[in-house]
């Protein structure tokens, strides 16, 4: 996943990427991915299935749409 922006800006915070429902992306297919996240279950703001991965000065969090067996809802790239 390439992310870019003109100008080039380092105060770029956050970058979310919404899912459009054409491939069933589940947190099983994630971990296969990407393999076993930092840190992931229910969040406490919306009750949904939440997986969080670090990379470089970001997190990325990966929210779906219900539990743990439902459809991938949304990526996020969030700055330290």
């Amino acid at each position: 996943m390439y992310y870019t922006y003109y100008p080039y800006d380092n105060n770029v915070q956050l970058i979310d990427w919404n899912d459009d429902n054409f491939v069933p992306i589940t947190p099983y297919v994630i971990r296969e991915l990407l393999g076993n996240p930092e840190s992931e279950g229910k969040s406490e703001i919306d009750g949904k299935w939440t997986m969080r991965y670090k990379t470089g000065d970001y997190n990325v969090y990966v929210g779906f749409r219900g539990d743990n067996g439902s459809q991938l809802n949304y990526l996020r790239l969030k700055k330290y």
